[in-house]
């Protein structure tokens, strides 16, 4: 678990002990969702705080943002799925934390680009191809696919822990991946230190859901 450097905000304590029922699962993500976009536009504020003349930004600055926003939005949505269907209170602190501070993360980037005078990638485009790996979106380093999100949006209990912990382990180190390379070859500061705080921020949490993937039984 990890705390921010770098931005005032304190988020409120989460009793993980409060499961939501399973017919309000839907008003769960929703309300859930609604934090997640605040704390994104919390995120925007502290960017621009920081960044308050535009800054030029490489190739592989610019692919590192779009590509990593969209890698962020997946791990939210794999977050809210635990959610709503987990059972673990430990994974889902893990969830509420990834919502959290990867929204954060991502209402930075869009700031970024933003000053950078560029906008949020194309749904359509190759992506990777600031590192070389020229691939759809859907097959990005980590990504789960359609029917690994359909599974554990059909989960509950044990089986929905176990999947997302799985999940969100490959979804980090396909990110861990991304995140190093922008800090070793991009350009732009500021760009180059969120990158190696994100991989770092990663690293850390791979071993969070190993660990408790070990205690829970299922590696």
């Amino acid at each position: 678990m990890r705390a921010p450097d770098d931005q005032p905000f304190e988020a409120d304590p989460v009793d993980p002990e409060a499961s939501p029922p399973r017919s309000n699962r839907w008003g769960w993500i929703g309300i859930a969702a609604a934090v997640g976009f605040l704390l994104g536009a919390i995120g925007y504020l502290v960017g621009v705080k920081v960044t308050e003349s535009p800054d030029q930004l490489s190739a592989t600055d610019l692919g590192f943002l779009q590509d990593m926003i969209d890698h962020h939005d997946q791990a939210v949505e794999l977050s809210l799925l635990e959610l709503a269907n987990g059972s673990d209170e430990t994974a889902r602190h893990f969830a509420q934390e990834t919502i959290i501070f990867q929204r954060r993360e991502i209402g930075i980037m869009e700031t970024y680009l933003a000053n950078g005078g560029a906008g949020l990638g194309d749904p359509d485009r190759d992506v990777m191809t600031w590192m070389n790996m020229a691939s759809p979106l859907a097959e990005m380093p980590g990504m789960a696919s359609a029917e690994q999100m359909d599974e554990l949006e059909a989960a509950r209990g044990e089986e929905a822990d176990r999947l997302f912990l799985d999940l969100m382990r490959e979804h980090h180190r396909g990110g861990i991946h991304m995140a190093e390379w922008a800090a070793e070859f991009g350009s732009n500061e500021r760009v180059k230190d969120l990158a190696g705080r994100i991989a770092e921020y990663q690293r850390t949490e791979v071993s969070e859901y190993t660990r408790l993937m070990q205690k829970l039984g299922f590696v």
